[in-house]
């Protein structure tokens, strides 16, 4: 014989809908959750100070020569070192693309610091301040005063 679905009905436990106390956030909750924001924080920051490094190498197209940018520029070995040098090189060379040219790592890096740095500016604007305001009635004084006249 075969049982129907609604012979399983009795057995089923109820579940109330309303949250228990079990389901409501917890400080050990909180501390988890506060831990993953710095940890978030700390791989933005790691994120953000990458980008900074790539971008802060973009200025020393200056240096290059615009009819042979693929001849490094005197002194640069010995400034940076060979690998520093070399890095530097190659991304010198292509911030002397045209926009439309330039690759895909320099606008990825440009876009990482703007968006964190937008963020980071919007996260200091709104922070929820713990400020109580009290306001104090005073009574308004009336001033009686007399005309009078000065002789000069």
């Amino acid at each position: 014989m075969m049982t129907s679905w609604l012979d399983d009905i009795e057995k089923c436990e109820i579940v109330p809908l309303v949250p228990t106390s079990i389901e409501q956030e917890t400080p050990a909750e909180l501390s988890k959750t506060e831990r993953d924001d710095e940890r978030l924080l700390a791989v933005e920051s790691k994120i953000l100070e990458e980008s900074l490094n790539v971008l802060e190498r973009v200025p020393g197209w200056i240096e290059l020569d615009p009819k042979e940018p693929e001849k490094m520029p005197e002194g640069w070995i010995t400034k940076f070192g060979e690998r520093e040098a070399t890095r530097r090189h190659r991304i010198a060379q292509a911030a002397m693309l045209s926009e439309r040219n330039a690759p895909m790592g320099l606008h990825l890096h440009r876009d990482i610091v703007e968006g964190v740095m937008k963020r980071r500016q919007e996260r200091g604007t709104n922070q929820k301040l713990n400020i109580q305001v009290v306001q104090i009635p005073i009574q308004h004084a009336t001033i009686n005063y007399t005309k009078q006249e000065v002789d000069d």
